[in-house]
């Protein structure tokens, strides 16, 4: 797993985390902002790349999930795959 789609992850238990822990009080609403916005806009990078996604093999659903959580991170790795296929 490419350190991008860790930091992603990271990114989204600290958004959680703010919702809940006392400490991280300060954040709370432009964490709950970006719980809302990222989802959003994921959902339109995919339906805006699904021509991209079609030529990688995977299911629509695992790759939606994939674009759900890492955002363009997991495009860069299916340029990568593209890539790959097409030098082989």
């Amino acid at each position: 797993m490419s350190p991008a789609k860790i930091g992603m992850y990271l990114t989204w238990v600290f958004l959680i985390a703010a919702q809940f822990v006392p400490a991280l009080s300060n954040f709370r609403n432009p964490a709950f902002l970006a719980l809302i916005i990222l989802p959003i806009v994921h959902t339109l990078e995919f339906f805006f790349y699904i021509p991209l996604i079609k030529k990688i093999p995977g299911s629509m659903g695992t790759h939606f999930v994939q674009v759900l959580f890492h955002g363009l991170i997991h495009f860069i790795d299916m340029r990568k795959t593209l890539k790959a296929q097409a030098a082989a």
